[in-house]
């Protein structure tokens, strides 16, 4: 029997089903602290492979988006990157600037 390989779509999915029948059943008993928000995000990206080096944690690479449109018959290509810092970092927002 062969298994069938999520996509990437279907893992969301299931992160965020799992997530939304954890927080309906329990919100009462979910105190909004940083360590629960982290213990949600593990909840969420529990079934997606790509994303276990920062599951629970906070990301430390940057995000590139790409989005591709059809111009005149010409496909375009959109960029999107986060703003980092020399080393590649998020900027800490907690400190004054």
């Amino acid at each position: 029997m062969f298994a069938l390989q999520a996509t990437r779509g279907e893992e969301e999915v299931a992160g965020y089903a799992e997530l939304m029948d954890l927080v309906f059943s329990a919100w009462q008993d979910i105190p909004v602290t940083e360590n629960h928000i982290k213990q949600l995000h593990q909840v969420l990206l529990r079934h997606s492979g790509k994303d276990t080096s920062h599951r629970g944690n906070y990301k430390t690479n940057s995000n590139s988006v790409a989005a591709w449109t059809l111009v005149a018959d010409w496909r375009m290509c959109t960029r999107i990157r986060s703003r980092d810092d020399e080393r590649g970092h998020p900027p800490d927002r907690r400190k004054s600037q």
